[in-house]
């Protein structure tokens, strides 16, 4: 009976057991609360003591920074090293520990019992008797279990812990952080400054200084050489405008701490200022710097590439068929000056590869103001059409352009040009060098008519005037000549003449038979005639010929004369044409065709005669009535200019002559006699002889 009242099993039993079960829980549960709670303070204030030390540190760095010694980057490191070393040396003694280890329970107790004295060791005799409940009874485990529970029900979970250390690290904290933030906000010198330094000690972090340079633009860059470098900073701090420069150095050393002003932008915090050195923009790789008071930015660097250029490496010069010029290169050279028609092939080189290229035609803008000569980009304006896109290869390219002159071909139709380019990465060459085009025209002919020398004339029905033209190209070669005769408006011929074998050359003679019979002329008719003449020059494949024209010239037709027996062209060089014997013995006497036609009296006694009117005019050794109103002095001074053009020449003529001017021209021949233009006695004494009407027309003085 007794032993079932003392088993287990007994509801009696049951209940105590569960009660005191209970209560070692409630107690072991506190004590592991309090050792969380330890852990979690002792690691709090372990941080705060690093915050505490770093923010200490750092504002001593700041003032010795600011106010005692500028740290160099030395320096800065040593900081550095001296933070990174102590707080790492506080973590493992301190913090590490705190991680890796349980807290004791008996420390867990004493902690809970120094928080309340009145326990009197009820909870440190409770953890030491559970540590051994061999030998005890369980009666007097479970009252001591029971009092620690009583006692540790009347202590509040957040004052078991002392936090006494963590309060007093906290208020440090506290006025460390005060007086760095009063630093802050009093001092004229950014205590930031100094950490940023700090912390990153390689850097070219300004010190801190009453004026902070903020922002500095466009910082380390690359331009092209020539270009300007405008600098903006953005600057705050107690200073003046004038305070603010920019300073700049090469890298080699050529300029040194170069300094210019830098002016206010629209807001007043904002600075602009460009670096061009002497000779224009940035020519060499340099370090620059903000500067104003004691502020000072870190030095950025400008490094300057060559510029984008493309240069001429040869021209091809390929000229017109007609003009029988070969063709032709030159290397390096991009200066044009080429005969209007010219193909020039320009093949260019880049230092950087080529994306796309062009060339560009352009004329110099003329009545430029004084100061035009720095206005680079108003000098020249393209020309109209004037853009040809290159072939591009690698970094060549190569394009075509025809040498030409304006629509009225008075002027090049461009006056220059220059070739521009973008690179594959997008850079264009900002300042193409500009070339000259100098086009020399093919020019236009001369054409003069010899014969006949006035300009207004008469002619009897029955005679024939021959007309002699001379055409002469001096660059290139005459095509064609044409003579046009009208009468009243109405075309009687107009053709070209034939050249025979002066066809091509630089200087051809032409010859027309006006017969007044054959055009259907009467006495009282005028005809009026001028002569055109024609080079070879080609646009292109078509002919596009340069044309001059000779002023009109006029005939009037007279009653036909009585026909001698054989029609005689007479000539104006002839020795007595107005003799004294106009009304004389004989018509055809001997001082027609005197001696004297080449004798010694060009300008002899007898060049005005009694009865000196002119009566008849020559066209290359060929005589027919003309201007009998002339002057014998006007007559005379046509004459000699005719003779000094023709003097080398020899003259077509229907009878034949030899080189020195003799002419088998017997008596009785058919054929019109031309006399010797060289003669001597052309203004004679037969001039003014007493044969105009006398015995013979071929007599012996013909070649005298």
């Amino acid at each position: 009976m007794a032993s079932e009242m003392n088993s287990p099993t007994s509801p009696a039993m049951t209940a105590s057991a569960r009660q005191a079960a209970k209560v070692k829980g409630y107690v072991n549960q506190q004590l592991e609360k309090t050792r969380k709670q330890v852990k979690t303070i002792d690691f709090i204030s372990g941080a705060l003591v690093l915050v505490a030390f770093t923010i200490g540190f750092l504002l001593f760095a700041a003032m010795v920074d600011a106010w005692i010694w500028p740290l160099t980057p030395l320096g800065r490191w040593a900081f550095l090293l001296i933070w990174l070393g102590s707080c790492l040396g506080y973590t493992v003694i301190s913090i590490v520990p705190l991680l890796m280890k349980r807290i004791n329970p008996d420390y867990a107790a004493k902690m809970i019992e120094e928080a309340k004295p009145s326990f009197s060791n009820s909870l440190m005799n409770y953890v030491s008797l559970r540590k051994r409940p061999e030998g005890i009874r369980p009666a007097v485990l479970d009252a001591v279990s029971r009092q620690a529970a009583t006692d540790l029900a009347s202590v509040p979970g957040d004052a078991a812990v002392d936090q006494t250390k963590m309060i007093r690290i906290g208020f440090v904290l506290v006025g460390l952080t005060l007086l760095a933030v009063s630093y802050k906000i009093l001092s004229p010198k950014d205590p930031l400054s100094t950490v940023a330094r700090i912390f990153a000690p390689a850097s070219d972090i300004a010190k801190p200084a009453v004026v902070t340079i903020e922002e500095v633009l466009p910082g380390d860059v690359e331009i092209f050489f020539g270009e300007s470098l405008e600098v903006v900073a953005r600057i705050s701090g107690r200073h003046q405008p004038e305070d603010v420069k920019l300073v700049y150095s090469t890298i080699d050393g050529q300029m040194v701490d170069q300094s210019l002003s830098m002016v206010p932008a629209d807001d007043p915090r904002t600075y602009e200022g460009t670096i061009v050195m002497p000779g224009g923009g940035v020519q060499a790789s340099l370090q620059y710097r903000v500067v104003a008071k004691d502020g000072v930015s870190r030095d950025y660097v400008v490094t300057v590439r060559p510029n984008p250029t493309i240069a001429i490496e040869s021209l091809l010069f390929d000229p017109p068929d007609y003009t029988g010029l070969a063709s032709r290169t030159l290397m390096g050279v991009g200066d044009i000056d080429a005969i209007e028609g010219t193909l020039v092939t320009i093949n260019a080189v880049a230092n950087l590869p080529i994306k796309s290229a062009e060339v560009e035609l352009l004329n110099e803008v003329v009545n430029l103001p004084e100061d035009a000569e720095l206005a680079y980009d108003k000098r020249f304006v393209p020309a109209v059409g004037s853009k040809y896109i290159m072939e591009v290869d690698g970094k060549n390219a190569t394009q075509s352009i025809l040498v030409k002159l304006d629509a009225n071909r008075e002027k090049p139709f461009a006056t220059h040009y220059r070739l521009k380019f973008t690179s594959t990465d997008g850079n264009r060459n900002s300042r193409p060098n500009v070339y000259p085009i100098r086009v020399t025209p093919d020019l236009a002919p001369d054409v003069e008519i010899k014969n006949p020398v006035e300009t207004d004339g008469q002619i009897p029905q029955n005679q024939v005037l021959a007309v002699d033209i001379v055409a002469s190209d001096l660059d290139f070669a005459i095509d064609s000549v044409q003579l046009s005769i009208d009468q009243n408006g109405r075309s009687l011929f107009s053709d070209s003449l034939s050249l025979k074998s002066n066809k091509g050359n630089r200087q051809v003679t032409a010859r027309y038979l006006l017969d007044p019979v054959a055009l259907g002329l009467k006495p009282g008719d005028v005809a009026v005639f001028h002569a055109v003449a024609k080079d070879n020059r080609m646009q292109g494949r078509k002919p596009d010929p340069n044309i001059s024209r000779t002023q009109n010239y006029s005939v009037t037709i007279q009653r036909p004369e009585e026909e001698s027996p054989e029609p005689v062209a007479k000539n104006p060089d002839g020795e007595g044409q107005n003799g004294e014997g106009q009304n004389g013995e004989g018509q055809n006497g001997e001082g027609q065709n005197g001696e004297g036609q080449n004798g010694e009296g060009q300008n002899g006694e007898g060049q005005n005669g009694e009865n000196g009117q002119q009566d008849s005019s020559l066209t290359n050794g060929s005589q027919t009535t003309m201007s009998k109103n002339a002057s014998d002095g006007e007559r005379m001074r046509k004459l000699q200019e005719f003779l000094d053009e023709q003097e080398n020449r020899e003259p077509e003529d229907s009878s034949s002559e030899n080189d020195n001017g003799d002419m088998n021209n017997d008596t009785g021949s058919s054929d019109p006699v031309s006399k010797n233009p060289d003669g001597e006695g052309q203004n004679g004494e037969g001039q003014n002889g007493e044969g105009q009407n006398g015995e013979g027309q071929n007599d012996e003085g013909q070649n005298g």
